[in-house]
């Protein structure tokens, strides 16, 4: 419960009606409580009326020691309380001092805090801007890989294509090596029987001169010039079957000429088909590399992301840190304003001077 002038009057006359010399630690000892400034104040205004109360109190019957002795009293009190109010005023003057060079120093701290938090605010701006470029230039890299990969999927896809047509190619190429392995299967045949149709005509024809010879042994003489006549044409016969022997030797040669050029046009047929077969593979590999360039690069761009979210994390927290401890000051600092403005308060009541 707060101290009212009144209550300070009141314990400063039974003080001085007990003969002791009413003083702020005596006054707040009759009262039991009561702050030194406050009870300053009021007894300030409880001496600049005792003058008042002491003549308007003053009797004749009273002795004349007992007035002097009153108005002694009444001198000292008021140097005691003008010697107190100026050691509590300086007292408090060095104390306000004092709580303006801490304050002082205070704000000086705040505001070096303040550049240092600026420049590490920059720092720190500038961290995010070169992660941000990292990240920025890992999804480029990101991007022409996969536009590399795309690149190569569609050369995949028209050597797959060519591959395609090569193999339907190899298969026309196989067919006809088919149809003409066929075909000459047939001719060879076909001169085969012509051959042994020949040779069986031969042999019949050859019996048929042995009989006829053994016919005319004995008319030799008497048909020397028919059998000669015969033997001629006989002859022209074994030379036209010879001919037609050379010209199915010919054929045969032919079909097999032929046979080796289908050989040869199927043997460079399957090297095109190997060496496509190469190509696919070699595209394959290609392929395959391409992938784990991509998967890499797609693995670098997840790190750096990774990363750049770590240190912006760090950075933030960081950051909450560095403005709880601002606002921590903030803090601080309005609590010690708060404490200074009661004191700022009771030196305005103290610059009043006793009446």
């Amino acid at each position: 419960m707060a101290i009212t002038e009144q209550d300070v009057h009141t314990a400063a006359d039974a003080l001085l009606r007990e003969g002791e010399r009413p003083t702020i630690e005596r006054v707040r000892l009759k009262l039991g409580r009561g702050s030194p400034n406050t009870i300053t104040g009021f007894l300030n205004t409880w001496f600049a009326g005792l003058g008042e109360r002491l003549a308007g109190a003053r009797d004749d019957t009273l002795p004349q020691p007992v007035a002097r002795a009153a108005q002694e009293l009444w001198r000292a009190a008021l140097e005691h309380a003008r010697q107190q109010a100026q050691a509590s005023q300086a007292e408090q003057a060095g104390q306000l001092a004092a709580e303006r060079e801490r304050l002082a120093a205070i704000e000086e701290e705040l505001a070096s805090g303040q550049v240092r938090l600026q420049a590490r605010e920059a720092d720190l701006e500038l961290g995010l801007q070169a992660l941000r470029e990292q990240l920025v230039a890992a999804q480029d890299t990101a991007y022409s890989a996969a536009a590399r990969l795309q690149a190569e999927q569609q050369q995949l896809a028209s050597a797959r294509e060519a591959l395609t047509q090569a193999r339907g190619d190899a298969e026309a190429l196989r067919a006809q090596v088919v149809d003409l392995q066929a075909r000459h299967a047939d001719a060879l045949a076909e001169t085969q029987a012509r051959h042994a149709a020949q040779e069986r005509r031969w042999l019949n024809e050859l019996d048929a001169e042995r009989q006829a010879t053994k016919r005319l042994t004995a008319e030799v003489d008497r048909a020397r010039q028919g059998a000669e006549r015969d033997r001629q044409a006989a002859e022209r016969e074994r030379e036209g079957a010879e001919r037609e022997r050379q010209a199915a030797e010919r054929e045969r040669q032919s079909a097999e000429q032929e046979r080796g050029e289908t050989q040869t046009r199927i043997a460079g047929l399957q090297n095109e088909l190997r060496q496509a077969l190469r190509g696919e593979t070699v595209l394959r590999a290609e392929l395959s590399a391409a992938m784990a360039r991509l998967e890499a690069g797609q693995a670098a761009v997840h790190a750096s992301e990774a990363a750049a979210a770590k240190r912006e994390a760090d950075l933030l927290r960081q950051l909450d840190a560095l403005s709880a401890q601002l606002t921590a000051k903030d803090k601080q600092l309005d609590s010690w304003a708060r404490s200074l403005a009661p004191r700022r308060g009771a030196r305005g009541n103290d610059k009043a001077p006793p009446a």
